[in-house]
């Protein structure tokens, strides 16, 4: 397994290369100066505009800024600073910390609703529960996220006053629990049908009606051997959605007013604070092959057939 980890952290390497160097090329290609847009329309003397080029590289050639920005990432850990001398580091700390909790809260609201969603679907396969759990997610991914996160924070939040309506003050989990659940929604509905459809498939397995003939309790028989091998694409599915929840959440931010890292993404556009945005992707790029490799990692665990070389 050790030699799979690291021969799958070493394809990671050219992924890592290639998506950083894309999301650069696009940030910084953008037209426009950023240095004069910090002053907006005031004009700036040319031989302080010169500095603050020179010092951010500008006047570079966009590969050679890339150059220099990898190698300061790789051989001191340093994302850069923006344009008005604050470290990128240091200021996405505290957000990251607002957003990792938000995207943990909707995971976990993911694994363990949609889960039991879809076993309950799968169970029941063309009754009423069954009708109901496809209908319903159904609706969950038809509905844009911000209706769903207005609606849910004028019920809950205003009227009926059971969560937070925005803001982080109750700290985690309750401020968390409403926001998570929004922007869980969605991914619910993904692993609730994914989940469904293959426990459905897998109990009519041969391997499933061996284990029944053998006598083994119908839970055993479900959990065991019909929902185990159904974890499968879930995991996968759950393991990239992670990297997901942690890039995607500026909406849901933004309605919660939560100060993560979404927030910060979308200001740092508005800025045209380049280093603010790829260090925050730079970051997302590498949870991503992190999550990933966790998830390859864990087939072994749920499927014994799989072994690694």
């Amino acid at each position: 397994m050790w030699r799979y980890a690291l021969r799958r952290l070493l394809q990671a390497v050219p992924v890592f290369v290639g998506t950083t160097l894309l999301i650069y090329l696009l940030v910084f290609a953008l037209p426009g100066d950023p240095i004069q847009a910090m002053a907006g329309d005031k004009p700036i003397p040319d031989t302080v505009l010169h500095t603050l080029r020179e010092r951010y590289n500008l006047n570079d050639p966009l590969l050679e800024q890339y150059g220099k920005y990898m190698w300061r990432l790789l051989a001191h850990g340093d994302l850069g600073e923006n344009y008005d001398g604050q470290k990128v580091g240091e200021m996405l700390t505290g957000r990251w910390q607002v957003t990792a909790k938000l995207a943990v809260t909707a995971w976990a609201f993911e694994l363990v609703v949609g889960i039991a969603l879809g076993v309950w679907a799968g169970l029941r396969r063309g009754r009423l529960a069954d009708t109901l759990v496809l209908g319903g997610t159904t609706l969950l991914i038809a509905v844009p996220v911000f209706v769903v996160g207005y609606t849910a924070q004028i019920l809950f939040g205003v009227h009926w006053r059971i969560f937070p309506s925005a803001g982080a003050d109750d700290g985690w989990p309750y401020s968390y629990l409403l926001p998570g659940m929004v922007l869980g929604s969605f991914g619910l509905s993904y692993v609730a049908r994914l989940t469904r459809t293959s426990l459905a498939e897998n109990l009519r397995a041969d391997y499933v009606r061996t284990a029944r003939a053998k006598g083994l309790s119908r839970t055993r028989v479900v959990v065991r051997h019909g929902l185990r091998n159904s974890l499968i694409p879930v995991v996968t599915y759950l393991g990239v959605d992670f990297g997901s929840l942690m890039g995607g959440a500026i909406v849901t931010e933004g309605i919660f007013n939560l100060p993560g890292v979404g927030q910060q993404v979308f200001q740092s556009i508005q800025l045209k604070e380049g280093p603010v945005v790829v260090g925050a992707v730079t970051l997302l790029v590498l949870i991503f092959i992190l999550v990933n490799l966790a998830v390859d990692l864990l087939y072994g665990l749920l499927d014994p057939r799989i072994r690694y070389d």
